[in-house]
């Protein structure tokens, strides 16, 4: 516990985003979750440099199994969505 009470500890970070919105202090974003906050002028970059860790999220299926109507579906809306992202961050 902190020694001082008025200090407020966090790691969820939707939190942590409301309290650098409330001006408590800094936080490091992801792109995805505080472009619309820095376009806005809610935050402000406290310098340019950033940070890529690599890393992704696959879609991964059965192999030798067709996946039914909903499936297919759910994959090229899931995909579309990375393709939407790509444009919005310029990637």
């Amino acid at each position: 516990m902190p020694k001082n009470p008025k200090v407020i500890v966090s790691n969820h970070y939707p939190q942590l985003v409301q309290m650098a919105l409330h001006g408590q202090g800094p936080v490091l974003g992801w792109r995805q979750m505080i472009d619309g906050y820095l376009e806005q002028g809610s935050l402000i970059r406290a310098t340019r440099e950033t940070a890529a860790f690599g890393g992704g999220y696959y879609v991964v299926t059965p192999k030798g199994r067709s996946m039914n109507r909903a499936a297919t579906m759910f994959k090229r809306w899931l995909l579309s969505q990375d393709e939407r992202i790509d444009e919005r961050i310029g990637a």
